[in-house]
């Protein structure tokens, strides 16, 4: 049985006890549970403590995401638009693809986020692109504050 668990950070420690004991679950031959723990760096910083000493040693694979490139970050949002068949909001323009990719230092979330913000502004103000002044409204105005995105990677 394979379980992923999303959010891990935000279990306590009876349920990371748990997720611990669980591991020890086998036959002869095979685990009878493997899981996946996805979580942002609270998760591991707490397994590099001590009393969690037990679990970190049944980690097998661990990975750290690292932000997106600008790039990256570009073609993500334009297959999230094309997923959800919405003309690519953004002129030729590169400036409020820049400014985003500033403010949410490349994490998906953020960057996700304040592009809702600012395709939803768009579609208010009857715009036709997410301009540099659109976008800079958005960010001057975003809930999305520095702690979020280091907390997402």
């Amino acid at each position: 049985m394979l379980v992923f668990v999303d959010e891990a950070q935000r279990l306590k420690p009876d349920q990371l006890e748990l997720v611990r004991t669980m591991l020890n679950f086998e036959t002869t031959k095979n685990k009878l549970v493997s899981l996946v723990l996805a979580g942002q760096l609270d998760l591991r910083d707490r397994l590099l403590t001590k009393k969690y000493k037990p679990l970190l040693s049944r980690v097998f694979s661990p990975c750290l995401l690292v932000p997106l490139e600008f790039n990256e970050m570009v073609e993500m949002l334009k297959t999230r638009c094309e997923k959800e068949s919405i003309p690519w909001p953004f002129s030729a323009d590169p400036t409020p693809l820049r400014d985003l990719y500033e403010f949410s230092r490349g994490v998906p979330r953020s960057a996700l986020k304040v592009c809702q913000m600012a395709y939803g502004m768009m579609i208010e103000l009857r715009e036709s692109t997410i301009s540099a002044d659109l976008m800079r409204e958005v960010l001057s105005g975003s809930k999305i504050d520095d702690t979020e995105a280091e907390d997402s990677q």
